[in-house]
This record gives structure tokens, C-alpha cells and sequence, in this order.
């Protein structure tokens, strides 16, 4: 937009490469990974969150959001414990959101989209391009677990869904609205009454153009969307959500719920 020239390394994959791949390998990939998929997700209800009544809005969408701190010990002590377990501090912080859902939700048996940036792969970690998508896990909470055994459920989840990765097309499989629960994703609204857009004219100088193209599938907004972000100081919970579904008081209370259990898993 300034005119200078950008000198920028050569990148072995463009996007497009990848997505002629992903739709060639598509008939390989079902046959290898979508009975795994389908046995494990077999029979697990669709968990719902419940909503907040009396709130306005209608069919408008109201965004807005919420930031919760865990603070810089809180946050210390959370990575230690993750180094301890042999994770990152997202699946320890995704730990206490399935504890929390499962309270909220009244469900001891759920499935929950962790979303991850999609570079499984050597070959896609400088690429330019969106390649985020969830991760289908499923947890089952028994009473008797502690929140170490709860981890480590977590964490054989992951690995396992890793390893059946999906591209997003586990939905395609399953009949159904798949789960409303989803960590660490993207919201598709911000604060304010509209969706997010990415505007054909951005600034003086600009021009985005539109291209035309098909959808295998109907996009799905969000309601409740939490997402880690880390910095070397602490974590912070940033949870975006529909404020015509949800009570501020009641993602705030979501909140005090997921600090609450962090600090007594570290203690």
C-alpha cells in the first residue's frame, strides 16, 4: 500500500497446492480414517449450552466479549504443570474448559472442537494461507478422575485425533449438528451487530477482488467461542459470544469457574 518493494523467500507450497491435494487425497483419506471417526463419535449426543433467557436481540446477532486473566503466577504455575505432563498449557487450559462445559452443559460425555492451526506438517508450517480447523475430541469425565487423570484423557484424545486428522470433514460424516462446544476457535462475529466481513475496499490505495465459489457445507456461527492467547507474561481466556444467547454475569461466572479450577489443579 506504501509502494515499497518486499523482498519475501520463495515458499515451496502456495495455498492453491494445497487445496488441489487436500480434494485429491479426499477419496484416501475416508477410506482410511472415516471408520474411525464414525466408532468414535457413534452415539454421543450433541451437547447444547444452555442459553440465557429474557435477553434482546431476536434474529439480530449481538457480539461481544469478555477477557479473563489467569495472571502471571497462575500462569507460571500452568506451564509448569503442562511441562510436568509432557503438554502445552493449551490442552491444561483446555482441561478445565471440558470440567467447566461439563457442569454447564450437564454432561459427563462430550465431544468438543480444539481447534488447532492445521500445520501438522513439515511442508505447511511457512505456508501462507487459512488452514485451521477442529479437532473432534471426545472426553467421557468420571467422578472419580482427578484433574491429572482428566489431563491425561485430554491428551491421548488429541494425540489420537492427530493422528486421524481430518480436515474439517469429520461434520460431513456425521449426521447432525456435531457439537455447539468448540476451544481456542476464531469467532465469526466481533462486538457489534454485524458478522465479520472482509470488505472488497480496504484503505486508499487496496482492492481486494471477490471470486466466486461453492460451499460443500452451511457455515455455522458460534455462540460461545473461548480462545487461549499466550504471551510470556500469562494467559489470557478470551471468550467471544452471543450477547442475545448469553448474560454478561453468566460468562463472567464461566470465567471465575475456569480460574477457580486452574489455581486448584496447580495446588
Amino acid at each position: 500500500t506504501q509502494g515499497v518493494s518486499l523482498s519475501l523467500p520463495t515458499s515451496a507450497l502456495q495455498f492453491a497446492d494445497y487445496a488441489v491435494w487436500q480434494a485429491r487425497t479426499l477419496a484416501a483419506w475416508l477410506k482410511a480414517h472415516s471408520a474411525y471417526w464414525r466408532q468414535k463419535l457413534q452415539g454421543v449426543p450433541s451437547p447444547k449450552i444452555p442459553r440465557d433467557g429474557g435477553l434482546a436481540g431476536g434474529e439480530q446477532l449481538l457480539g461481544a466479549t469478555l477477557t479473563i486473566p489467569f495472571g502471571r503466577r497462575l500462569s507460571l504455575e500452568l506451564r509448569t504443570a503442562a511441562r510436568r505432563a509432557r503438554t502445552i498449557p493449551a490442552l491444561v487450559a483446555f482441561a478445565a474448559y471440558v470440567v467447566v462445559m461439563s457442569k454447564w452443559c450437564d454432561r459427563r460425555d462430550l465431544v468438543i472442537g480444539f481447534v488447532s492451526n492445521g500445520r501438522y506438517r513439515p511442508e505447511l508450517i511457512d505456508m501462507v494461507g487459512w488452514l485451521s480447523g477442529p479437532l473432534y475430541l471426545r472426553i467421557e469425565i468420571v467422578e472419580e478422575d482427578r484433574f491429572l487423570d482428566l489431563l491425561r484423557k485430554v491428551v491421548l484424545e488429541f494425540d489420537s485425533a492427530y493422528e486421524h486428522y481430518d480436515f474439517n470433514r469429520v461434520p460431513e460424516l456425521i449426521p447432525g449438528n456435531l457439537t455447539e462446544l468448540s476451544f481456542n476457535c476464531v469467532p465469526d462475529f466481533v462486538e457489534a451487530t454485524a458478522y465479520v466481513g472482509h470488505p472488497w475496499e480496504v484503505g486508499d490505495h487496496l482492492r481486494i477482488q471477490p471470486f466466486p465459489f461453492q460451499m460443500t457445507a452451511p457455515m455455522r456461527v458460534l455462540s460461545f467461542a473461548p480462545r487461549l492467547h499466550e504471551s510470556e507474561s500469562e494467559m489470557v481466556i478470551t471468550v467471544a459470544y452471543r450477547a442475545d444467547f448469553f448474560a454478561r454475569s453468566t460468562v463472567e461466572k464461566f470465567g471465575r469457574d475456569m480460574v477457580l479450577l486452574a489455581q486448584e489443579f496447580v495446588d
